[in-house]
Order: structure tokens, then C-alpha cells, then sequence
């Protein structure tokens, strides 16, 4: 069979995915672990785990799979856009579809765990695809950051990866999103970083800290 053209398989992914607003994403059914439809609970509960400061990783969750207000588990980015799915079994086949064109250029799930750097530590995608695996891991990852560059600033602006002007929009967002969700209030330090970080709130409030 041949492979099928760039524009194609978006079309397809498209087709499989859902835009899902947030009366939509209210009807989904429950995560294992607890949330409806929403990776913070589990993030909330990683947090406390693997102890990370209340807040950071369930900010990360928004900024990475942010939909409606929650973040969405069965989250799927190809070529640099995001898939919303309904189901885990949908997900996988949108992952297995994109990894068939892009290879292992995807991130997956509540965390966007990005396949090229971290497969190897998963089975097989059904399981990077579990919320309570994909945000457990997510956090085990973010503590090893921590420890690797000396401060959670540090850690969250490479959880997004390593060109330093990508790194400081990143960790701006997940400030915003953070602030949104009660944990810490609008700093000095985040308006000196961070352009107009009230207005980076209020979009974490609209958006659901999507980026």
C-alpha cells in the first residue's frame, strides 16, 4: 500500500480527532486514578508522590494538553498539532497512524511525553498513553531535571526542551498556568521575565493553559 501524502494523513488524523469543547469534555468518561477527563487530579497526586511543589506539574499538564480548563489525556501533537481524542483507544490509533509518517516525531499524552527521547522507558504506546503512567513518569522526569540543573525553574524550562527563547515562553506559561490554578500570585520576578504576565493568566483561564 503506499504511504499516504502529508496533507492526507492530517486530513485523517483530523478526522479522527475532536476539537472537543468543554460541554463536550464534561461528558467523557472518569480516568483510572480519579479525574473526569482531566490528568491534574493525577498530577496533583504525583506532585505529592515524587514531591514536587503543589502546582508545577499540574500547570505543566495544562500548558502541555490544556482543553476547556483541563488537561486532556488522550492528547496526541504530529507536525506540531494537536489531536484531541475521545477515547485511549482512539488515541492510539491516531499515535500509531502518525508514528507510521512521522516516526517517533510525536508527543503523547497528558504530559506530551515525546516519543524520540523517551520510548525506550514505556512497552509500547497503549501504555505511554495511560494517564497515571504519563504523568508518573512525566514527574519522575521532572525531578531528575531538578536535580540535574538545581532549581524547578530550571527543571520545567528544559521539560520543554533546550532553545533558550522557547525555554522562557514555556516557563512564562506554565507561571501563568500555575497562577491561575490558585498555587502562587502574580511575582515580580514573572514581570520582569514574563511580557505582560496578567494577560498570560487571564489566556491560562480562557484556554486551559494549551499551547
Amino acid at each position: 500500500m503506499r504511504r499516504r501524502s502529508l496533507p492526507r494523513l492530517i486530513g485523517l488524523l483530523a478526522a479522527l480527532a475532536v476539537a472537543l469543547p468543554a460541554a463536550a469534555a464534561s461528558a467523557m468518561p472518569a480516568l483510572d486514578g480519579g479525574g473526569e477527563g482531566d490528568c491534574r487530579p493525577l498530577a496533583a497526586q504525583a506532585e505529592a508522590e515524587f514531591g514536587v511543589p503543589p502546582g508545577i506539574l499540574q500547570a505543566i499538564a495544562l500548558v502541555e494538553s490544556g482543553l476547556g480548563g483541563r488537561a486532556w489525556p488522550w492528547t496526541i501533537n504530529a507536525s506540531g498539532r494537536p489531536f484531541y481524542l475521545r477515547t485511549h483507544s482512539d488515541a492510539v490509533v491516531v499515535a500509531e497512524a502518525a508514528m507510521r509518517h512521522f516516526g517517533d516525531a510525536i508527543a503523547i499524552g497528558c504530559m506530551q511525553v515525546y516519543l524520540r527521547w523517551h520510548a525506550e522507558n514505556f512497552t509500547d504506546v497503549q501504555q505511554m498513553l495511560q494517564p497515571a503512567h504519563n504523568v508518573r513518569y512525566a514527574a519522575a522526569y521532572l525531578v531528575s531535571l531538578r536535580r540535574e540543573r538545581g532549581s524547578w525553574e530550571a527543571a520545567v524550562r528544559h521539560y520543554h526542551g533546550s532553545e533558550r527563547r522557547a525555554q522562557a515562553d514555556y516557563l512564562c506559561k506554565v507561571l501563568a498556568a500555575r497562577t491561575r490554578l490558585g498555587y502562587q500570585d502574580v511575582t515580580d520576578a514573572m514581570r520582569d521575565r514574563c511580557a505582560a504576565p496578567e494577560t498570560l493568566v487571564r489566556l491560562a483561564d480562557r484556554d486551559g493553559g494549551g499551547s
